[in-house]
């Protein structure tokens, strides 16, 4: 009974962090200080800081819940980060494949005596 009641706690805790958005966002620090935002426990040990004016980083969905609670003026620049990163990925694969493999640009030609060598095509 223990074991079953284990396995539905750690089930619900796996599914409840596997809907996490993450959103780019730029927040404005003309009135605030980043203090201030480490206070609200919000990461800031990745992203670009710059003194005074902004940070601009990637904020989970309740982060962002935390910077509107406190006050702070923020942007919205990619509502879904991992969605965005997902179509460029798709984007450069296609690309590359139709560039590169189906239609290359350029055809060299075999010199003469060349041959493969005996190990794996490799000279030995």
């Amino acid at each position: 009974m223990r074991k079953i009641l284990i396995f539905i706690l750690l089930f619900i805790i796996i599914a409840s962090n596997a809907q996490t958005q993450y959103s780019r966002v730029k927040i404005n620090l003309r009135d605030n200080t980043i203090k201030k935002l480490v206070a609200y426990g919000v990461e800031v040990d990745h992203g670009i800081f710059n003194p005074g004016k902004y940070f601009i980083g990637e904020l989970s969905s309740s982060e962002l819940k935390k910077i509107k609670s406190a006050g702070f003026e923020y942007k919205v620049m990619i509502a879904d980060v991992q969605k965005n990163l997902l179509a460029k990925n798709e984007e450069i694969v296609t690309r590359d494949n139709d560039n590169c493999w189906k239609n290359p640009k350029k055809e060299y030609k075999i010199p003469k005596y060349f041959h493969l060598g005996s190990l794996a095509g490799n000279l030995t």
